[in-house]
């Protein structure tokens, strides 16, 4: 679990966004089988992240997820559990209803990924990039 804060751009004030993650592992595998997604549904999403080139049998029951370790990839479903401050009391939305397919590069902290919900259009992208901060180091010693 984690939570991100951003500001409305609307109305300008600061909210937080709570979300339940699961890494793509054995216990979360790649099929996601909940939240309104069928195997189409995950093919598609996970296609555009480079799972099927990367991985064939992703989808097989069989899939090795040992692979998965020494990849320079974490795979993951994000969905939004509720925002801070509750956004409903306010008459603004709730949390939409879907949830994201993620693909995390290590090597660069860059994180891509798709949301889906059964009535949205396809293929909303969310791209975060790694901007590393330059600062400097200051002591003293005494």
């Amino acid at each position: 679990k984690d939570a991100e804060s951003f500001e409305n751009v609307g109305t300008g004030r600061s909210v937080t966004s709570y979300f339940d993650g699961e890494i793509i592992s054995r216990q979360f595998p790649f099929i996601t089988g909940k939240w309104d997604a069928n195997i189409e549904t995950d093919t598609n999403h996970w296609s555009e992240l480079n799972v099927m080139a990367r991985f064939p049998n992703y989808y097989k029951d069989s899939f090795d997820y040992s692979q998965l370790e020494t990849c320079d990839h974490v795979y993951m479903r994000w969905k939004e559990k509720f925002l801070l401050p509750d956004m409903s009391k306010s008459g603004d939305k709730k949390p939409p209803p879907g949830f994201y397919y993620i693909c995390l590069q290590k090597s660069t902290g860059d994180l891509t990924g798709y949301f889906y919900n059964k009535t949205s259009e396809r293929l909303q992208l969310l791209e975060l990039k790694y901007e590393p901060q330059v600062t400097t180091a200051a002591f003293q010693i005494r």
